[in-house]
C-alpha cells in the first residue's frame, strides 16, 4: 500500500480499486482454504469447495494482473496524448476503460462466489464473506467512478451518454446482486 501513498501520480484510484478487489477475493480464497481443512466433509461438499477454490484462485490471479496493468495502461494513454499525431490515443484510451471494466467484471464474479460460499461454509465464516462483499462493492463503485471520469474526455455526446448509461446499469446490477448476497448472508442457518 505504500506504493499508493506517494506523491507519484501512479498508482492511484484505478489500482486502489483493483487492490480492493484483490483483498476481497483473497479473503474468499482464505475461507475456501479453511473449509478444505475441515474434517468430515461429505464428498459433494468437498467437490464444491474444490471447484470454488479453482475458480476463486483464477479470479485472484486475474485481478492481481490488473493491479499491475492499471498503471501501465494509464501511462501508455498519457504518452499517446502527448504524441502530436495521437496515433494510439483511442487504443490506449480503450485499454484504460477495459482495465476498469475488468475490475468490475471480476468483482461481480467474486460477489457471486461469496453468494455460493455462503451455502457451503459455517456461520463463523460469514463475517469474512461480509467483509469481502463490502470490499467488492468498493472496487466496483471505484472502478465505475474511474471509468466515468475517463469518459468525460469523449467528444461525441451520444457516445459519452451511451457509456455513462451502460456504467449506470452495471452499477445498478451490481448493487442488486450485492443486496441479494447480503440478504442471504443475513438469513439464519
Amino acid at each position: 500500500m505504500r506504493n499508493i501513498a506517494t506523491d507519484s501520480p501512479l498508482p492511484a484510484g484505478g489500482a486502489a480499486s483493483a487492490y480492493a478487489s484483490c483483498l476481497a477475493i483473497g479473503l474468499l480464497y482464505k475461507v475456501i482454504l479453511f473449509e478444505m481443512r475441515r474434517e468430515g466433509l461429505d464428498p459433494v461438499m468437498e467437490q464444491n469447495i474444490r471447484t470454488a477454490r479453482k475458480e476463486v484462485e483464477r479470479l485472484l490471479g486475474d485481478v492481481e494482473r490488473i493491479v499491475k496493468k492499471d498503471p501501465e495502461a494509464y501511462l501508455k494513454f498519457k504518452e499517446s496524448r502527448r504524441d502530436p499525431e495521437k496515433r494510439d490515443k483511442k487504443q490506449h484510451f480503450s485499454h484504460i476503460l477495459d482495465v476498469s471494466m475488468t475490475v468490475v467484471e471480476k468483482s461481480n464474479a467474486a460477489l457471486e462466489w461469496a453468494n455460493q460460499l455462503n451455502l457451503l461454509v459455517p456461520d463463523q465464516m460469514r463475517t469474512h464473506l461480509y467483509v469481502a462483499c463490502e470490499l467488492l462493492m468498493g472496487a466496483i463503485n471505484g472502478s465505475i467512478q474511474i471509468a466515468k471520469s475517463n469518459i468525460r474526455t469523449i467528444k461525441d455526446p451520444a457516445k459519452k451518454r451511451n457509456y455513462s448509461n451502460k456504467l449506470d446499469q452495471i452499477r445498478l446490477d451490481a448493487n442488486n446482486k450485492y443486496e441479494q448476497v447480503l440478504s442471504r448472508l443475513n438469513r439464519p442457518s
